[in-house]
């Protein structure tokens, strides 16, 4: 669960964001807060991967931020490095199981929940990696090159929706 952030329209007093700006009086900034923990405070609107608690499943939000394609040749690229990312929490997560006593892996709710957290990332890796992303469209298909950018819009926006719908879906 994410916290809210909230939105100050005019600072009455002078504040250090987070990343060590200062944010000046009269400023608008925005501000947050988990539950026993310090105000953060930022000039621009959180991303919603700052605003949840848990440093896992903040990794796995900013995941999916970063996941932003703009041309069809950066398509391969952006699904590798996610494949990657989720191999390197996948990794972190199976050396965090690994390292807890065998009795408590399979009879404590933290072994459950790494055993759960290592299927779901081992999952969404593979649906990630299973999308094909090699444009098979041809120029000489179309008959004007705006037809043919149109297509390889959709075609581009259509993938980049597929693999953003694959999220790990545990907890």
């Amino acid at each position: 669960m994410a916290t809210r952030a909230h939105f100050v329209k005019k600072a009455r007093k002078e504040h250090t964001a987070d990343d060590g700006t200062k944010i000046p009086i009269g400023t608008s900034y925005f501000w947050w807060k988990f539950n026993f923990g310090r105000k953060h405070k930022s000039l621009k609107a959180p991303k919603y991967s700052q605003l949840i608690n848990s440093p896992f499943l903040s990794q796995v939000a900013a995941f999916k931020e970063d996941f932003f394609v703009i041309e069809v040749d950066e398509l391969e690229e952006k699904r590798d490095q996610l494949v990657e990312e989720i191999s390197q929490l996948l990794d972190e997560t199976q050396d965090s199981l690994q390292n807890m006593p065998e009795h408590l892996q399979e009879q404590s709710s933290s072994g459950e929940l790494l055993t759960e957290r290592v299927e779901m990332l081992e999952q969404w890796k593979d649906e990630v990696e299973g999308v094909d992303v090699e444009c098979s469209l041809e120029r000489d298909d179309y008959d004007s090159l705006e037809d043919f950018a149109e297509a390889k819009e959709e075609w581009l926006q259509e993938k980049v929706g597929e693999i953003e719908d694959m999220d790990y879906q545990g907890s």
